[in-house]
């Protein structure tokens, strides 16, 4: 990731203008939820492994034990 990070610093973007992804003045949606939800089991239905409710995820830094 900060070799992918170093890369991007070394990019030439003389003349280029910055991406613009919402013009300014677009309407914003609204911040409210929408009543949508699942239930634990309908969350957990398709996980590869569970455990007490809970999604199971190898970890993420070696030599660690869960």
């Amino acid at each position: 990731m900060l070799d992918y990070a170093e890369a991007l610093k070394r990019l030439d973007l003389a003349g280029c203008d910055p991406p613009s992804f919402a013009p300014p003045g677009a309407p914003l949606r609204a911040d409210e939820p929408d009543g949508r939800s699942l239930t634990v089991q309908q969350a957990l239905a398709m996980a590869p492994e569970v455990e007490g409710g809970y999604f199971m995820v190898p970890p993420v830094m070696e030599g660690q034990d869960p």
